[in-house]
Order: C-alpha cells, then sequence, then structure tokens
C-alpha cells in the first residue's frame, strides 16, 4: 500500500526540517506499533541537521547514499 502511493503528491507534506524535502507518514506495522515511520525524500547535497531519537532509529535507502557520522 505505501508504494502504491509514492508517486500521488497529495501523499507528501513539506519536511519541516529540510528546505525542499518532503515527508510522508506511514504506519510502522504491529512490531513497531508506537514508533513514528515515515518516508522522506531528499534532493541532492541535502543536509538533515543534528537531532536526537528517544528511541532505536532505522534506516533504508531506496536511492542514494548518505554521510552519517
Amino acid at each position: 500500500g505505501v508504494l502504491s502511493r509514492i508517486d500521488d503528491p497529495s501523499a507528501w507534506a513539506a519536511d519541516g526540517v529540510v528546505r525542499g524535502g518532503e515527508v510522508m507518514l506511514v504506519s510502522p506495522g504491529p512490531a513497531f506499533e508506537g514508533a513514528i515511520a515515515s518516508l522522506i525524500r531528499l534532493g541532492p547535497g541535502a543536509r538533515y541537521p543534528r537531532h536526537r531519537h528517544r528511541g532505536e532509529e532505522r534506516l533504508l535507502f531506496l536511492q542514494g547514499g548518505v554521510e552519517h557520522d
């Protein structure tokens, strides 16, 4: 279901953190109940600001890559 909405502009909202970034909130499923899950689209060279999480962060890149310390 999530991937069927990926090309729908109305499924995306402004990221609010990175100029030009977009976010789509998705259901994390029962194994991660209570977690926040989203797809994020960032343009080339975008920089996401340093931030912290209360729990674990998992990343899956569908295209491109990242530099992460």
